[in-house]
């Protein structure tokens, strides 16, 4: 479960959402890294620096797998050859694409045919794809607005709905997303971020010329009696900073105490969204806006003229039928056309009995 989430941030504006105290108490900010273009700061208060940085992450209302996301991880964890004792405690933002691809993948990364866009927690220290990064202490969170799941109806059908940490203000519509993020003191005041418990791989590039491929899967637990009603499994959530900080200390905090921190949540909240978000090709800012499912569907205008049309028949058709001539039947046809022939074969036949024509009568 969570094969879909919405994430609408810029790299600043989510390194400022993102903030958090370190081990010594002090307020900071995850760094942004491009995986392309290097480090490039966490960004000023209204997101400067960080608006046009991440060539490989794009700003979506509706995300899916295959795409790149950002991704929280620790910086010692993240730069394994020169990790410090400083670098445990300082957190790094990067852009990895969702689907995991093992580090001893052979081959294209694009032909990977196993689905890893979750992994079950029971699966975690069981299956080697997720256990060896799990081991090497490749732990991440994976972050995004919130994430989108689907219930079958009575009729067949399927309602989306969106899920998200609760917040202070009712979501109401996309632009409180980028309205009034920022207090008089510069300080992140906007909607909470969704922290999600994932792993990550590392793929070494084979040719040269190729790049390093950073691939993360998002973890599921079982679903909590809050949302049992829509599905047996739910992302694994880390509600505060204290999980998320021993989730990401893989220096200090080892594997098989990390996994307990693995489990079911009832902190969130949801609404029912539009069917729109059920294509991917849409991301549209009304994925996320709320719908009334009590409320009837407006008539598409569209439909209802083109029935219109199609009952009473447009002006045009309506002139046509009364300008043009009704056809003749083929057999009244061919009765005049017998009608107009028998004089004429009548005269022919006078002409060869030796009666001359007047036509050819020679006047002296």
């Amino acid at each position: 479960m969570c094969g879909r989430t919405a994430c609408t941030l810029n790299p600043a504006d989510i390194c400022n959402a993102c903030g958090y105290r370190n081990r010594q108490g002090r307020q900071t900010r995850p760094q942004w890294r491009d995986r392309r273009g290097g480090a490039t700061g966490g960004g000023g208060a209204t997101g400067g620096g960080g608006g046009t940085t991440g060539v490989q992450y794009y700003t979506s209302y509706n995300v899916g797998p295959q795409t790149y996301t950002p991704i929280m991880v620790s910086k010692a964890a993240i730069d394994e050859d020169t990790k410090t004792v400083e670098s445990e405690d300082e957190r790094v933002i990067t852009p990895m694409r969702w689907g995991l691809v093992p580090s001893w993948h052979k081959g294209s990364p694009n032909k990977f045919s196993y689905s890893t866009i979750n992994c079950r927690d029971d699966s975690l220290t069981q299956k080697a794809i997720f256990k060896r990064p799990l081991e090497r202490g490749r732990r991440c969170v994976v972050l995004a607005d919130g994430f989108y799941e689907w219930k079958k109806t009575k009729d067949g059908k399927k309602q989306p709905y969106f899920f998200y940490f609760p917040q202070e203000t009712k979501w109401s519509s996309p632009e409180q997303l980028q309205d009034d993020n920022y207090d008089d003191d510069g300080n992140w005041c906007g909607r909470r971020v969704l922290t999600m418990a994932g792993i990550y791989d590392v793929l070494k590039p084979k040719n040269e010329g190729e790049e390093t491929l950073y691939t993360y899967t998002i973890i599921t637990t079982s679903a909590s009696p809050e949302l049992s009603w829509l599905h047996d499994r739910m992302p694994a959530i880390l509600e505060d900073d204290d999980a998320i900080r021993d989730w990401l200390d893989s220096g200090n905090i080892d594997s098989s105490k990390a996994v307990n921190l693995i489990k079911p949540t009832g902190k969130i909240q949801w609404h029912p969204v539009a069917t729109v978000v059920n294509s991917v090709r849409n991301k549209e800012p009304e994925c996320i806006v709320p719908v009334d499912l009590d409320k009837p569907k407006p008539e598409s205008k569209f439909m209802a003229a083109w029935l219109s049309r199609g009952s009473k028949g447009t002006p045009k058709e309506e002139s046509t039928k009364k300008s043009s001539p009704k056809k003749k039947p083929a057999q009244n046809l061919l009765t005049s056309w017998v009608k107009r022939e028998s004089p004429r074969k009548q005269k022919m036949a006078e002409d060869t009995d030796g009666s001359p024509s007047p036509k050819r009568v020679k006047t002296e």
